[in-house]
């Protein structure tokens, strides 16, 4: 009784190594079987990519009409307030606004021009010429002078006047990205030229 009773503990046992070692291979054979998956796909993969590659030789991607990049590429506030003398604390006591006509004032080579460059420090563009909400500094800011009135004399000499160009001044539809940049420039202004953040809108012209 004793001896039969060891003969099938040990054939349990024996059951038992063989069922792990089974398992062991089945566990084995399924990993093989998920790599080959996997390296099948990625030689697709790769195959498809260098066939792609070689249909294009020759054929340069064209760019598309609309760029992103070059629509947010704006001038930012802080860079046009660049000067050559710098600021002179206390030379500046005010900010004015005014709506403009968006009649040819900008040049590709010069900036600014013509009477704009004189009644202003600062144009922003509505998009009809230049891109919308673009920042252009006169020569009066550069050379920190306060702006003329052609055929009237100066403004006011402690006013910073900033002019956004719409197509008509008297009913004036100005973009959301001239007045996002309308307002960081009030505020660089407000802060480099110690002075409150608020501005004066004057008549259009």
């Amino acid at each position: 009784m004793v001896l039969m009773m060891s003969e099938y503990y040990v054939t349990t046992a024996f059951m038992g190594v063989l069922n792990d070692r089974q398992l062991d291979r089945d566990v084995r054979m399924n990993d093989q079987g998920r790599l080959a998956k996997v390296m099948l796909v990625l030689v697709v993969s790769m195959t498809a990519g260098a066939l792609l590659l070689l249909s294009l030789q020759g054929n340069p991607i064209q760019p598309m009409p609309f760029s992103l990049s070059s629509q947010s590429r704006l001038t930012s506030a802080e860079t046009a307030l660049g000067t050559e003398i710098g600021i002179e604390q206390g030379r500046w006591q005010n900010i004015e606004v005014s709506y403009c006509s968006s009649a040819s004032c900008l040049s590709n080579s010069l900036g600014l021009t013509g009477e704009m460059a004189l009644r202003y420090h600062f144009v922003i563009s509505d998009g009809t010429e230049g891109k919308d909400g673009q920042i252009y500094a006169s020569n009066r800011w550069v050379k920190q002078l306060n702006c003329l009135n052609p055929g009237q004399g100066s403004y006011n000499s402690q006013s910073i006047r900033i002019c956004l160009m719409v197509q008509d001044p008297q009913n004036p539809l100005s973009t959301s990205r001239q007045m996002r940049q309308l307002e960081a420039l009030v505020l660089s202004l407000s802060k480099h030229c110690h002075i409150d953040a608020h501005i004066t809108w004057k008549q259009s012209s």
